[in-house]
């Protein structure tokens, strides 16, 4: 991305953010061809967003909201996928490939999702209208549940504790 500020910066100034912005809740369905699309759109935004100047228009514009009930959505469907593939009795290699690919694709997709909010939410502005917009945003976080998925999300993976065991 070095020296590509220039050329980042007018991705903002031709309307690429807020493309992407309304494209990505049009695209983001439970079918594969949507999903891939998702993706795309996803990567793009991570590259677009590398900027501190799009990061900014991205949060004054008010680009964020439609994008965190898809984190929730994306974080719910992970979680129902790898619950899933954990049950007792099964193991991954029982999983067919679709299913495996499905999982890396909903994976890739819970992981955009979850960069682009960290990275928005975590974007540092002294502008008093932007603060009161990420305020706003949390309290959107909290409502749609999303740090209560994450808790299942870990729960998944968190292993019961044996007696005995250091850990």
């Amino acid at each position: 991305m070095e020296g590509r500020d220039t050329e980042l910066q007018a991705c903002r100034q031709a309307g690429l953010l807020d493309f992407i912005a309304s494209a990505l809740p049009a695209s983001h369905t439970s079918k594969p061809e949507a999903c891939q699309v998702t993706l795309c759109l996803l990567r793009l935004l991570r590259v677009v967003l590398t900027v501190p100047g799009n990061r900014s228009y991205f949060l004054s514009q008010n680009l964020l909201p439609p994008i965190i009930p898809m984190l929730a959505a994306a974080l719910e469907n992970y979680i129902k996928i790898a619950a899933s593939a954990n049950i007792p009795g099964s193991t991954s290699l029982m999983l067919s490939k679709s299913s495996s690919g499905n999982l890396e694709s909903v994976c890739e997709i819970l992981d955009g999702f979850l960069w682009t909010v960290a990275t928005i939410m975590g974007h540092v502005s002294s502008d008093e209208r932007q603060i009161q917009m990420r305020d706003g945003l949390l309290e959107l976080v909290i409502a749609y549940q999303v740090i209560h998925r994450l808790r299942d999300l870990f729960a998944l993976y968190d292993r019961p504790h044996i007696e005995g065991s250091p850990f």
